[in-house]
């Protein structure tokens, strides 16, 4: 159940949260946990998204503050007093009481997984031990950044395809639930012989007027078959899998993994993380057939077998990424050159990207305009022939 508190912080200033709890009592104690006095609770009647935390501006407010000389726990206390967001003020204030109980920052942040990621919590566990703590924070960021970008990238190249085919898909039904029926009923008095494409469209424009609902329930039906297996996400998996085996989309898609799989093994390495955690932590990244490969080549480097031959020998390294591999273990420096590899194959993939959609476009234009142009000639092909016999 969601509810929302009125609380005093420790500096006397008024707190307005939203709790998740079974019970008031549940809330309550949520409350003085994170070191706030309630003052009035009352259950929320429409439960809403709950909001997410901005990693890299977490990280960097965090770093910022960590450089002028504030400790962690008053840095934490500081973020929650200035957060206008009622869900992030409360996680910030929990993650500053448990500072306060002698907790580790990873600990703490380990105990809010819907918000902070294994790969992070890895990192700052790693960097607590080394005391590198702001470089763990700075990279992260850098890491994190680096991900949306190549994210924006992917979906600024789909936008104008998906634009398209919006638009065209509106132009189809407008054409199949309003033009086509209309024309039905012109030519219903008409005889003679017809191609059977244009009876059977105009068989379905006397269906749409004579069953309106129906056609539109049967179009909805279509809809949500076509999209509920991209929704769902064991399905999406399973399509994923299946597209793979594709030629070129399947290579695609394996190299974006792999890219995302060596920036992140390359930034735990970095941070301290030996190379099988490390494998461990990545592992969740990959789809569950390249998972397999993931673990055989980790069980050949924990018997001592280099990373470049285990990942090589399991289909997990592309030509560039093997020979950056072996030139980081030549010169001891392996995070960097995953992170390259990785900076390397997030150029291709953009640029491939960026071709698909340039050729997605005019495809889409062109399939669509012969549909509504064949739509048009088959509605307007009785009336050629009519005119021809009347000549």
């Amino acid at each position: 159940m969601r509810f929302q508190l009125r609380a005093l912080r420790p500096d006397g200033s008024l707190a307005i949260l939203d709790l998740e709890a079974a019970d008031e009592g549940a809330a309550r104690l949520q409350a003085s946990a994170a070191g706030l006095e309630p003052i009035a609770l009352r259950r929320r009647r429409l439960a809403r998204a709950p909001a997410r935390l901005d990693l890299p501006i977490f990280c960097d407010q965090t770093l910022t503050l960590l450089a002028a000389g504030i400790s962690l726990r008053d840095a934490m206390e500081t973020l929650a007093a200035q957060e206008t967001r009622a869900d992030i003020g409360a996680l910030l204030a929990a993650i500053a009481q448990g500072l306060r109980q002698g907790q580790a920052l990873s600990q703490t942040l380990a105990a809010q997984p819907s918000h902070f990621p294994p790969l992070l919590v890895a990192m700052l566990r790693a960097a607590e031990r080394s005391s590198a703590l702001e470089d763990a924070l700075g990279r992260y960021a850098t890491f994190h950044r680096q991900v949306d970008a190549l994210r924006s990238q992917l979906l600024a190249a789909l936008a104008y395809p998906a634009m398209l085919l919006g638009a065209g898909s509106l132009v189809i039904l407008f054409l199949l639930f309003h033009v086509v029926p209309r024309f039905a009923q012109i030519y219903n008095d008409m005889h003679g012989p017809l191609p059977w494409a244009a009876q059977l469209l105009l068989a379905w424009g006397s269906f749409v007027h004579d069953h309106g609902v129906l056609a539109l329930g049967l179009i909805g039906g279509l809809g949500c078959a076509l999209v509920a297996p991209i929704a769902h996400a064991p399905w999406r998996q399973r399509l994923l899998a299946q597209a793979t085996r594709l030629p070129r989309l399947g290579a695609w898609l394996r190299l974006v993994d792999l890219a995302r799989a060596y920036r992140s093994l390359g930034l735990l390495l970095r941070a301290g993380i030996p190379l099988p955690a490390a494998m461990d932590l990545v592992a969740d990244l990959l789809p569950a057939t390249a998972r397999q490969q993931l673990a055989d080549a980790q069980a050949e480097v924990r018997q001592g077998r280099r990373l470049s031959h285990a990942l090589a020998g399991h289909g997990l390294a592309t030509p560039v990424a093997s020979r950056l591999v072996q030139a980081g273990e030549r010169s001891g420096q392996l995070g960097e050159m995953l992170e390259q590899a990785a900076a390397f194959h997030d150029g291709e993939i953009a640029r491939a990207t960026e071709l698909a959609s340039k050729l997605l476009g005019p495809v889409l234009m062109l399939l669509m305009g012969m549909f509504i142009g064949g739509v048009v000639i088959l509605l307007y092909l009785p009336i050629f022939q009519l005119a021809e016999g009347l000549g």
